[in-house]
């Protein structure tokens, strides 16, 4: 039997961790571009002025990245959605009950396209009837955009 012994003042004596040790930097930004001279001085491109690689990313940083992120989202999602529109007319979609969920196919008149499903995690997972690349896409419209791109690309597809 081992006997286990805890130095409770070696405890005591190490420094809490910062709450700032966990929060980001203007070095962690996207936004930021360093000057690589040496200094640690950037150019924050987010709020357009003079920036240090150390500096803590503030709540408005945090705030202003995330409303980016959306209006980037929110334009991916709707040239996705143009692009649908512009191909669905060629391309039909059907589904078929299994038992681990549905399963939907896209034709392209008599001739199979490929299918895509949601996976346990919410993700659409893609799989194009000529090629190996099985990704995990946020929308099901992405995932039909990747298996359409496939089919129509020779160059994206298995021999």
């Amino acid at each position: 039997m081992t006997q286990t012994t805890i130095d409770i003042q070696a405890i005591c004596k190490q420094k809490p961790q910062s709450v700032y040790a966990s929060k980001k930097t203007c070095a962690d930004c996207p936004f930021y571009k360093a000057h690589n001279d040496g200094t640690k001085n950037g150019w924050c491109q987010l709020f357009n002025h003079f920036a240090r690689e150390y500096h803590q990313q503030t709540q408005d940083c945090i705030n202003t990245i995330a409303d980016e992120q959306a209006i980037a989202q929110e334009e991916l999602d709707e040239y996705i959605e143009q692009q649908a529109q512009e191909l669905a007319p060629e391309f039909e979609i059907d589904s078929v009950s299994e038992e681990s969920g549905e399963l939907y196919r896209i034709w392209r008149s008599y001739e199979f396209v490929g299918s895509f499903y949601q996976d346990l995690d919410g993700k659409w997972v893609a799989q194009p009837a000529r090629g190996d690349f099985r990704p995990r896409c946020n929308t099901a419209e992405q995932a039909q955009m990747v298996i359409i791109a496939i089919f129509d690309n020779p160059d994206l597809q298995v021999a």
